[in-house]
């Protein structure tokens, strides 16, 4: 949670790492799930050799995108899967346990993002919980 480097991020710099933190919460949540990794995939490419800070804060929003795009497929197929079994008593489990990862992911996908804006904003990078490195 320490700055990347010694030196300070530059105000531009601190405005790129937050755009790609919040834009994932914001393609999320109006795609279902699925897009959310777009604008931290393009600010990780355009920035990866440019600025160390902007590389980092998209390589680890576009992370927690790829993580959320899982779990939204997850708790998707469970879904799918679950509604035409329902007319059985026991598959209905698969929808009760798909909804709840799809609620837990969209919580996560607001709440972590927000936290790793306010840490962008101060200049320090945010590694997000539960969060394995595809990207780094």
């Amino acid at each position: 949670m320490n700055n990347i480097t010694n030196v300070t991020p530059s105000s531009e710099e601190r405005n790129m790492a937050v755009i790609s933190h919040v834009a994932m919460p914001i393609g999320t949540i109006f795609s279902a799930g699925t897009i959310g990794w777009l604008v931290p995939l393009v600010l990780y490419i355009l920035n990866r050799k440019r600025s160390q800070f902007i590389r980092q804060a998209s390589a680890n929003a576009l992370n927690f995108a790829i993580m959320m795009f899982i779990w939204s497929v997850a708790a998707w197929l469970l879904i799918l899967v679950g509604i035409p079994l329902s007319v059985f008593v026991f598959p209905i489990i698969f929808v009760i346990i798909g909804a709840i990862i799809a609620f837990a992911a969209l919580v996560m996908s607001i709440v972590f993002p927000i936290i790793a804006c306010a840490a962008a904003n101060r200049g320090e990078v945010y590694c997000y919980p539960l969060t394995p490195s595809f990207v780094s």
